[in-house]
């Protein structure tokens, strides 16, 4: 009769990173990022595509969303909508990032 040999302890297993807790507030801090960055930010809006969603990048797990926005240009007029998309960390916005534009 065989008996099954266990080698429970001859491997190690590595910690799976624990996702962050989702982004409460991420529309109000997209806003608040993007305000910065627009001529008119009371102009402005905004477009919520995808988000946040649970994303495994290099730098570990992060929420990621995606969005679009327009806004007056300094002729007044309405410029079309640009793409973006933004990661979070620990409830924080780490990156906006323009795929068009390569801005950050």
């Amino acid at each position: 009769m065989l008996t099954p040999i266990v080698f429970s302890s001859c491997a190690s297993v590595e910690p799976v990173s624990q996702p962050q807790p989702k982004p409460s507030n991420h529309q109000a801090q997209i806003k608040q990022y993007m305000g910065f960055l627009l001529k008119d930010p009371e102009s402005a809006v905004y477009k919520y595509w995808r988000g946040p969603t649970l994303k495994e990048t290099t730098r570990g797990p992060m929420w990621g969303s995606f969005f679009s926005v327009k806004a007056k240009n300094s002729f007044g007029g309405f410029s079309g909508y640009k793409y973006y998309t933004t990661t979070f960390k620990d409830g924080r916005i780490q990156s906006v990032y323009n795929p068009a534009s390569g801005i950050r």
